[in-house]
């Protein structure tokens, strides 16, 4: 019986270093680098890109652009609307085509190509029961996306309507 004893015993010392690692490898990470002295570098923010019309604030320019219609945003629309667009047309006239015109549909980014100096970006979406894709013409101005509107017809605010 001793012997069993002893084989025993033998198992109880290693015992401690088995607890030991078990709890050190259930330490946090962040915590395990302090203990070590590891230096952690901290990546800076990045800020936010406004010239990408395809990824603009988590979305598309055209749903951000959407959403502004939605909350009644009007006046932040005008400051999303092209230099060239405001020298056609004027506030007062831009103001009152954002708030007539209807752009409460679904809007699904399919397409995005360059031409010349603006993006057009093709969203498929449903009017009326009918599956259409609408251009949404944009443009680049001071590193930020703008939307480049052709005419004020309330009820064809974009091409493919």
């Amino acid at each position: 019986m001793k012997l069993k004893f002893f084989q025993f015993g033998k198992h109880l010392i290693i015992l401690p270093f088995i607890i030991q690692f078990f709890f050190n490898s259930c330490t946090n990470n962040i915590e395990q680098k302090k203990v070590k002295g590891v230096a952690v570098e901290i990546a800076p923010e990045k800020s936010m890109s406004f010239n990408n019309p395809s990824i603009f604030m988590g979305s598309s320019f055209g749903s951000f652009f959407q959403m502004l219609h939605k909350t009644g945003d009007y006046n932040e629309m005008l400051r999303y609307t092209s230099k060239k667009t405001k020298e056609k047309y004027s506030n007062e006239q831009l103001l009152a085509f954002y708030t007539n015109f209807q752009f409460s549909y679904p809007l699904k980014l399919k397409a995005k190509k360059e031409e010349n100096d603006k993006i057009i970006l093709l969203y498929q979406t449903t009017i009326n029961a009918t599956q259409k894709t609408i251009q949404f013409n944009v443009v680049i101005e001071n590193d930020t996306c703008k939307v480049l509107l052709d005419n004020l017809d309330t009820s064809k605010p974009f091409i493919g309507m």
